[in-house]
């Protein structure tokens, strides 16, 4: 059975900031950005368990995962919380990425 879906809205802004920079940067690259994102995401939902747990600890209960896209330097930090896929954040690799998970 899939889980449904939630996207904190530090992981819907991190995900609007990435596709507004893409599309700057190239014509159709945001919305390539986004449908990896989409599908990584509907992966996820079907697959929760195959994320890596590098940064667990960061959570009290250690439930924090982490799974990175395929052609953009993001990683989609989530838990699963009951029937849900909790998204957290959505921030790019060379970010602080500790300090930007503390703070969520």
């Amino acid at each position: 059975m899939a889980l449904r879906l939630r996207l904190r809205p530090a992981a819907r802004g991190d995900a609007n900031a990435a596709q507004d920079w893409y599309d700057d940067a190239a014509p159709r690259l945001g919305e390539a950005f986004t449908d990896e994102l989409l599908s990584v995401l509907a992966f996820l939902v079907e697959h929760p368990s195959v994320g890596s747990r590098r940064y667990a600890h960061l959570l009290p209960d250690e439930s924090l995962r982490v799974w990175s896209l395929d052609r953009f330097p993001f990683l989609v930090f989530y838990r699963v919380d009951g029937d849900m896929l909790d998204v957290l954040r959505i921030l790019h690799e060379r970010r602080d990425l500790v300090a930007s998970l503390i703070r969520h």
